[in-house]
């Protein structure tokens, strides 16, 4: 089953309607379909049984001939036609996969005359290979055009889930902030001043273009900024042992650690009357990210609220989106400790 990624609208755009047939596998891919068709060729045609797999050789190097001339041009003008719009690409691909089909079908009909005398005469040869031929790739044109326009849809639909996901988790961090200062402006003014200060300067990562993924090193900024707006509320109470063995230019979803930092504070730091440590760990285990924040909690208290529950099922159901069964969330409730553990597939930064 397709699964549908939210991908940068300008990424996007470069995913036209021809395939990369230049990739081993949509090639392998195309060779297996040619294969079937020749197949069928061949039991439709061959009613002389002792020649089946005569017939059958002949008829998928013919085709095969055709499957790797069409795939090469469509690999070296596969930018061209996807700065095109869909339905003009497709006809340009279904007129070009024909135009091959001719010149390949003459080709083919000139070298089996020098061979065998007895062979159809031309236009007979000729109409049936280009009726057939034609068919074809009128079909896998139209193919193409459709799954185009229904992963387009699909990953429409990927995308607005995402960024409804994402403006829940925005208000309920706006909240905090907002609370942090109402506490801080009666009893400590200027130390509001500098919360508000920082604030602002939280806006601008957090409020920038969440669209796509962004570096851990700009997740770090915000997590950064929003414990020091806490440490001011919070005072000793608060204190953070962060270990960073990561690489800083990994790519991640916006706002996936930050929302972990602030249940811990929240829901585990806050309501303990001596406070406690929030712990986080970023490290590299081979071909993943794996991202742990772990905060104490009193003996026998729940979330307040219900909002860490609400949370985690936020972001797991964002890292559904992005990476599918490739990401995993593990919550593991220890003696006197809660602990939540991401685990992403690392791609760095693109060139």
């Amino acid at each position: 089953m397709y699964q549908a990624r939210p991908v940068d609208p300008k990424h996007l755009a470069t995913q036209g309607v021809i395939p990369n047939f230049c990739a081993l596998t949509e090639l392998f891919t195309l060779m297996i379909g040619g294969q079937l068709l020749a197949l069928i060729l061949t039991m439709v045609a061959s009613w002389r049984w002792q020649h089946f797999w005569t017939d059958l050789g002949l008829i998928s190097l013919y085709v095969q001939w055709n499957v790797l001339v069409v795939a090469g041009i469509l690999c070296a003008t596969r930018r061209w036609l996807n700065t095109c719009t869909d339905t003009q690409a497709s006809w340009a691909a279904f007129a070009g996969m024909t135009v091959v089909l001719a010149a390949l079908t003459e080709t083919a009909y000139y070298l089996n005359s020098q061979i065998d005398a007895n062979l159809l005469e031309h236009s007979a040869f000729f109409t049936r290979s280009m009726a057939i031929g034609g068919v074809v790739a009128a079909l896998s044109a139209r193919y193409l055009y459709v799954i185009h326009q229904w992963r387009k849809q699909i990953q429409a639909q990927a995308n607005a889930r995402v960024q409804m996901l994402q403006a829940r988790i925005r208000p309920h961090f706006l909240f905090n902030c907002m609370n942090t200062i109402a506490s801080l402006t009666r009893t400590e003014p200027a130390k509001a001043e500098r919360v508000v200060e920082d604030l602002s300067d939280l806006f601008r990562v957090s409020l920038a273009d969440n669209a796509k993924r962004q570096p851990l090193a700009r997740e770090l900024e915000l997590v950064e900024r929003y414990l020091n707006i806490e440490q001011l509320r919070l005072g000793t109470r608060l204190s953070v042992d962060m270990v960073v063995d990561a690489p800083l230019d990994a790519m991640l979803p916006p706002l996936i650690l930050q929302p972990l930092v602030e249940n811990a504070v929240f829901h585990g730091i806050e309501p303990l009357a001596g406070g406690g440590t929030v712990q986080i760990r970023l490290t590299r285990q081979g071909g993943n990210i794996a991202m742990t924040v772990q905060n104490p909690v009193a003996s026998g208290s729940g979330p307040r609220g219900g909002g860490n529950r609400v949370a985690l099922e936020n972001i797991k159901e964002r890292l559904q989106l992005w990476y599918g069964q490739a990401a995993k969330v593990a919550i593991e409730p220890d003696n006197g400790c809660f602990r939540v553990k991401l685990l992403v597939p690392y791609e760095s930064v693109p060139a």
